[in-house]
């Protein structure tokens, strides 16, 4: 192969390559970097910043990694992204608008799928935390589900989950009707919730540890 260096004044500083249209650049006898149709650069590091401590990498196949002050600090595989850091109060995300209007920056989950149904999960935050043996578990977790997915009377509840004696369970669920504490049913023996019980009627209702319930009923006189 053979390639040249064209500074004329036309068109500036050029490095082309013969008639193959593919251009090599080694170091040492290897080559780092391949430029044609594409730029390869053959899972060398892309360094970005004056001191050579930040860069983009991908010398795992199918992962891109990004280095900053000599530490991969993020990872970007197929539909996910993670941060990782040994500091104190890292990793953060930060979403910063500088508008000056009234309006947020958000955080947006969307399921998007061909063929919606009732009681899809359409977004969950999971908490993670290692127990004193090493093992990985999920102190609480917040999801959302669709209960109704019928065009015109859509519903979605958000339901909180806590792990209890190692097992993960719902203990608070916000529906179309009712804010449920305790429990996921509208039955009055169960322990404790809030519901709108239909006809402007509110119960508060707890069962106590023997089986009786009290029920504190708050009712629209209208």
């Amino acid at each position: 192969m053979t390639s040249k260096i064209n500074a004329d004044t036309s068109d500036g500083l050029k490095i082309t390559s013969d008639t193959s249209g593919t251009l090599d650049i080694q170091s040492g006898g290897t080559t780092k970097m391949t430029v044609g149709s594409t730029i390869d650069l053959q899972g060398n590091e892309l360094v970005l910043d004056a001191d050579g401590d930040s860069s983009i990498h991908s010398s795992v196949d199918d992962q891109i990694d990004f280095k900053i002050g000599g530490t991969d600090v993020a990872k970007l595989t197929d539909g996910q992204v993670t941060l990782t850091s040994a500091t104190a109060s890292r990793p953060g995300i930060v979403l910063e608008s500088t508008n000056e209007d009234a309006n947020p920056p958000f955080l947006r989950f969307q399921k998007n799928g061909a063929s919606p149904a009732d009681n899809d999960e359409v977004g969950l935050i999971a908490f993670y935390a290692d127990d004193d043996a090493g093992n990985v578990f999920i102190p609480a977790q917040i999801k959302v589900t669709t209960d109704d997915v019928s065009d015109g009377t859509e519903d979605g509840f958000i339901k909180f989950f806590t792990t209890v004696n190692g097992t993960l369970s719902e203990k608070m669920r916000i529906t179309e009707d009712d804010v449920l504490i305790g429990s996921t049913s509208t039955n009055e023996s169960e322990r404790l919730h809030v519901a709108h019980t239909g006809g402007g009627v509110v119960s508060l209702m707890r069962t106590p540890n023997s089986g009786n319930t009290s029920i504190i009923i708050f009712r629209n006189l209208d």
